[in-house]
């Protein structure tokens, strides 16, 4: 299988026996390939090379024009049987706000992603420190009504979705 670890930095995506190639804008011990994306928004990758493309915790530290690109990218880059994993932080959590963080996210951000760029959600859930995994049931019930009422007084950690490329144009769309 290949993966693609979008913005792995020092902390490289490990899956045995996989091929996983590391992309980050900056040069890390397990960083295959260097790019700054907010500059050049194209994956420079084949079309459907990638078996599961990964994003965890580094979407945030692109301005959200950019994250439209990438997200089209991520489609692009994936097999259609493939998948799309993203993790990020929720912006109830503390530094959410603060420098580099450069786009906030909430159980309904990629909701124009899934129309736009023809995703099946696979899934889609409010992620907790390892203390709070009662709330993070009890609020994964219901995410959107969590986050209207609870979340900025148990806040959450993250927002991890999970989606698959369908690979097919919609009318009005690209």
């Amino acid at each position: 299988m290949r993966v693609l670890d979008f913005g792995c930095g020092s902390d490289k995506f490990v899956s045995e026996g996989d091929v996983v190639v590391g992309l980050d804008k900056a040069f890390y011990v397990g960083v295959n390939v260097v790019q700054d994306v907010e500059e050049n928004g194209v994956l420079p990758f084949a079309d459907n090379e990638f078996d599961l493309v990964v994003a965890r915790n580094s979407l945030e530290h692109v301005d959200g024009v950019t994250v439209h690109a990438l997200v089209s990218e991520f489609c692009r880059v994936c097999k259609k049987t493939g998948k799309i994993v993203i993790q990020v932080p929720h912006c109830s959590t503390q530094g959410a706000f603060t420098f580099p963080h450069k786009s906030y996210y909430t159980i309904e951000s990629f909701e124009p992603f899934l129309h736009d760029y023809q995703f099946v959600l696979l899934k889609r859930r409010l992620t907790f420190g390892w203390y709070e995994k009662p709330v993070e049931w009890l609020a994964n019930l219901n995410g959107r009504l969590y986050e209207k009422f609870a979340a900025f007084i148990i806040t959450v950690g993250g927002v991890y979705f999970e989606l698959r490329p369908t690979k097919e144009r919609k009318q009005g769309h690209y």
